[in-house]
């Protein structure tokens, strides 16, 4: 779907959908517009490659997608790839959407795969303010859906130190499978951010540094506050990364201190049965004894001999207590 910002004679907010209106944008270069494609179909790889005629290799990219975050300059224009970020769904799922950017001299262009918020969020700004953006140059826009691309990176950094801290307090309850399992999720989900925002924030640099005159001079302050804060929301990814990994030690650090202890028990559990073993060994031996069918056994007829059997078992269990006492062995 196509969809084309301007301004009208009045200088009231325009929408069209006519792929038409783009020649005579192009061709009156003191006006600015936006076209915003979302769902890239053949007849919109049309309108690139024939009215604005831009590279083979950018059409290209934009419709393969899946591209890390770039800039290139075909003098008359610039080609951007960003990524916006979300976490969609009940089960906090990270998701990147790619955009791609075209940057002339009085239009920019952006192309997408459904919908995405940083961009609808401009799309209402410049409906309500038109002259403030589209009064000022296409640069303003670009500045405006870049710099909410990048305040998109916070609320989702909130969100992982938050379940950083639960994840902390689960390992020190209950560190159970599960537990492990939203662990690697969260380093996966670290790892995915920091790919994405190092070679966002290179592109954000390389905008800054005032090479392109597509950037007017005057708006470079901007731009590179935009890097600022995307430099601020890398390092925050880079210490959370380190927090992953501490969590992770911690994990293992718990576990092998339960498995410890429960080996602890069992050999405990080892060590009190083989001792009672070790005991009852000689009475064993002693009944066994007394216990053979033989007519003539020492105090088989004596009439203290049951007493004397156990007096014998007493006094050989008392001894061998004492002695795994004096050992130290209990």
């Amino acid at each position: 779907m196509l969809q084309i910002f301007s301004l009208d004679k009045d200088n009231k907010f325009k929408r069209s959908e006519d792929s038409s209106d783009i020649i005579e944008l192009l061709q009156n270069t003191k006006s600015t517009f936006w076209v915003d494609i979302e769902d890239l179909t053949e007849r919109e790889i049309q309108v690139l490659a024939n009215i604005f005629q831009f590279h083979p290799l950018a059409i290209d990219d934009c419709v393969k997608s899946n591209s890390y975050p770039k800039i290139d300059d075909f003098e008359k224009y610039l080609f951007f790839i960003f990524h916006a970020v979300s976490f969609l769904g009940p089960t906090n799922e990270f998701t990147h959407s790619e955009v791609d950017i075209f940057l002339g001299p009085n239009y920019l262009v952006t192309i997408h795969q459904g919908p995405i918020r940083a961009i609808d969020v401009q799309r209402e700004k410049c409906e309500r303010n038109p002259l403030q953006y589209f009064g000022k140059g296409p640069d303003v826009i670009l500045h405006a859906m870049l710099t909410i691309l990048a305040d998109n990176y916070l609320p989702i950094l909130a969100d992982i130190d938050d379940n950083m801290e639960e994840l902390e307090d689960l390992i020190l309850l209950e560190p159970s499978k599960e537990v492990m399992h939203q662990i690697f999720k969260m380093r996966k989900v670290v790892l995915q951010i920091r790919r994405t925002l190092g070679p966002q924030r290179d592109t954000i640099f390389q905008l800054s540094r005032g090479v392109y005159p597509q950037i007017p001079k005057k708006s470079l302050i901007y731009y590179r506050d935009i890097y600022d804060h995307m430099y601020r929301v890398h390092e925050m990814a880079e210490m959370y990364r380190d927090l992953v990994a501490g969590i992770m030690d911690l994990y293992v650090s718990v576990i092998t201190h339960q498995q410890s202890e429960s080996s602890h028990q069992t050999n405990q559990v080892m060590k009190t049965l083989t001792l009672m073993a070790t005991i009852f060994f000689p009475l064993t031996v002693i009944t066994g004894l007394y216990g053979m069918n033989f007519e003539h056994i020492p105090e088989l007829h004596w009439k203290y001999g049951y007493l004397w059997v156990l007096g014998l078992m007493v006094v050989v269990a008392g001894a061998m207590i004492g002695f795994f006492k004096h050992k130290r062995w209990i």
